[in-house]
């Protein structure tokens, strides 16, 4: 059993927040580089600069936690200058894991099978 969670997202960056949203993300990169629990932390742009991908990874479901923990109060500012599309989480969560993510509108999955 794989015991990694990762998540993926999406939003759709607000007219004239561009500059806000990548001086943020710095934000967000720094406050998560201290977490022991991360994996994979990585912030992805289209072409025409109008969406993001957010990639998430960590190491396990209380590193997921802590991360909310630690870096949460951010998320009204990534609000201001994004439309947020509901979060996929993969990966077997925790009771206390659920209710956090789901009172965020996350849809969650379970390990199946694979390499």
């Amino acid at each position: 059993m794989k015991n990694e969670v990762c998540w993926t997202f999406e939003g759709v960056i607000k007219p004239g927040k561009l500059e806000d949203l990548y001086e943020l993300l710095e934000e967000f990169v720094q406050v998560t580089k201290k977490e022991e629990k991360v994996l994979n932390y990585e912030f992805w742009i289209n072409a025409e600069k109008t969406t993001v991908y957010v990639h998430e990874r960590f190491v396990d479901c209380d590193g997921a936690i802590a991360h909310v923990h630690n870096a949460g109060f951010l998320l009204p500012r990534l609000a201001e200058c994004m439309e947020i599309q509901p979060l996929h989480i993969l990966g077997n969560m925790s009771p206390e894991g659920k209710e956090m993510f789901g009172a965020m509108g996350a849809g969650f999955t379970e390990y199946v099978n694979g390499l």
